[in-house]
């Protein structure tokens, strides 16, 4: 990892994870999503897929799973989009 991403994540208030795009599960975060998630530490995390770690349903009512497949299979998601998503 760059030193200075590396800096940046683990030092960053809000909570981040780096996951892999297949399985979708954690392959690292940082402190502040270890907090969010009240984990222990972040080997509580990784390698955990985002449905493990979310509700059914988004707060809109949407399906997580569906809306997680839905929306890792999107183009605009290699253009930089961001996911509102709650655990």
């Amino acid at each position: 990892m760059d030193p200075m991403f590396s800096v940046f994540f683990s030092r960053s208030p809000d909570p981040m994870w780096l996951l892999d795009p297949v399985s979708t599960r954690v392959e690292d975060c940082n402190p502040a999503a270890v907090r969010l998630l009240r984990a222990e530490q972040s080997g509580d995390l990784i390698q955990r897929s985002l449905g493990e770690l979310s509700p059914g349903y988004q707060p809109d009512g949407r399906d997580s799973a569906r809306t997680l497949r839905d929306w890792l299979a999107s183009p605009q998601r290699a253009a930089g989009t961001r996911l509102e998503w709650t655990f």
